[in-house]
């Protein structure tokens, strides 16, 4: 199985606003859009979108969804991950994860959640420790998993911009 992971878009400031009330900037959504076909050029069979609950997040997700739709010939199922949010919970996720990908129908899961915690997980779950790597706004990473989803094997980590431009 691949999962994959993406941290979300570019977001306002909080100036005086809620975190989870954060929403994407317009040139976040612009860029997001423009990696998200990118990252659905790749092909990846796609089945289940878990995302954090926080706005920014989920508005990521929705432009992934609708991408991957388009080049898929079917939307995957998108949900709510509470693990997801901030400080992010490795174990609570991939509780949340296991039953999704022992359905019917094959396939990979993405995860849309935010920094630092991303980048610790691919560490954990990759390299048996955190990470010491940084994932852009709209980035995203492939792992592959056997059996066992404590273990896997980092595929890809690619920046924004290289998805902008497939």
């Amino acid at each position: 199985m691949i999962l994959y992971l993406c941290r979300h878009g570019a977001a306002v400031q909080g100036d005086g606003m809620a975190d989870e009330e954060r929403t994407l900037t317009e040139e976040g959504v612009e860029k997001m859009h423009r990696a998200a076909k990118g990252f659905a050029r790749l092909e990846p069979d796609v089945r289940i979108i878990l995302t954090s609950p926080l706005l920014r997040a989920r508005e990521t997700a929705d432009i992934l969804q609708e991408a991957l739709g388009k080049a898929q010939g079917r939307q995957p199922k998108l949900a709510l991950c509470p693990g997801l949010s901030p400080p992010g919970r490795l174990e609570a996720t991939l509780t949340a994860l296991r039953p999704l990908l022992h359905g019917a129908a094959p396939g990979g899961a993405l995860l849309v959640g935010h920094e630092p915690y991303l980048s610790h997980w691919i560490g954990k779950l990759c390299f048996g420790r955190d990470g010491s790597l940084e994932m852009k706004k709209g980035a995203i990473a492939a792992l592959e998993f056997g059996s066992d989803l404590h273990a896997a094997r980092l595929l890809w980590l690619m920046p924004p911009a290289a998805l902008r431009m497939i």
